[in-house]
Formats: C-alpha cells, sequence, structure tokens
C-alpha cells in the first residue's frame, strides 16, 4: 500500500487531532499572555487577575505553558512528517510516551481533586466559587485528559507504524 506523501507515518488521525489540540490550548495560553483575559477567571479570579495586571513571573508562566502546548503539535508533526526523521525514533518514542502519561496524569489527578470538592463530598476552605470548579471538572481537565489520550494514541501509532516500516527496511 502507497504511503502518504511517502513517509510510513503520515496517517495518524490521533496525531493530526493532536495538533488542533495544541493550537487551541496553546492558542489560548498564547492569547492569555499576549493580555487577554477571556475565559481567565474560569481558571480562578487570580489568574484573571495576574493576566489582566501582566504580573511579570504569571506572564513567564503563561509563555512557558504556550510553547509546551504548541510543543505537543510540533512533536505530532514530527511523527507524521519526513523531516521528523531528524529525530532518532527512540527519542520520538520515549519523549510520546511520557508526555502522554505525564498530561493524562496531571489531568487526572486534577479532576480526581476537584470533582469531590465541586459535588461537595469534600470540604475545601480555598475552593474556587462552584462555576469556577464545575470550569475545571468538566472543561479543563478533561481538556489535558482529552491531550494525554491524543499523544498516548498518536505514539502508538506512530510506534507501530514506523516499526512496520523498520521491518520491510531490513
Amino acid at each position: 500500500m502507497a504511503e502518504p506523501n511517502g513517509h510510513p507515518t503520515a496517517l495518524n488521525p490521533a496525531a493530526w487531532l493532536l495538533i488542533l489540540w495544541s493550537l487551541g490550548f496553546g492558542g489560548l495560553s498564547v492569547f492569555w499572555a499576549c493580555g487577554g483575559t477571556w475565559l481567565a477567571d474560569k481558571v480562578s479570579e487570580q489568574a484573571q487577575q495576574m493576566a489582566a495586571d501582566r504580573v511579570w513571573w504569571f506572564m513567564l508562566l503563561l509563555w512557558l505553558t504556550a510553547a509546551l502546548k504548541l510543543g505537543y503539535g510540533v512533536r505530532a508533526l514530527a511523527i507524521t512528517r519526513a523531516w521528523g526523521r531528524v529525530f532518532p525514533r527512540w527519542l520520538l518514542l520515549l519523549g510520546g510516551w511520557g508526555a502522554g502519561l505525564a498530561t493524562l496524569g496531571y489531568g487526572a489527578v486534577q479532576l480526581a481533586l476537584s470533582l469531590p470538592v465541586y459535588t461537595g463530598a469534600v470540604e475545601y476552605a480555598n475552593a474556587p466559587d462552584r462555576e469556577t470548579l464545575w470550569w475545571h471538572v468538566f472543561v479543563w481537565q478533561p481538556v489535558w485528559i482529552a491531550g494525554g489520550l491524543l499523544v498516548l494514541t498518536a505514539t502508538l501509532t506512530y510506534q507501530i507504524q514506523s516499526g512496520r516500516s523498520r521491518a520491510r527496511a531490513e
């Protein structure tokens, strides 16, 4: 079977969805780092205030977060495009499995911490208001979990496809 663009791993739907995830989620961090505050109050009132006040260390954190999120998309391109062959296969696999597990774990832990507070099963004195908690339980943490699952699925697909092409080459 012919491979798209002559590259054995170009057909990786999870990688292409990860690129969209990366652009959307990373783009939001860029927006906040550039001074936008839309949805920042859904993270926390403090985040919205620090974004509006342009607190230097928070701006740095937003730019680093944006770079991380957009980096997921670059890695997804690397495993689907011929130029990605400049990176050793083991490095792309290690980075994918590591980033995927870390991202999935981050979202799952944050969801596990937020959900009991949202449902009222756990009292927490410094808990955000109910609307902000709703955004964490039903939007932010699921987005992180989805990103982690996309990284892991794209990595598994890459591992299988690149392994097949290596076997054919031998």
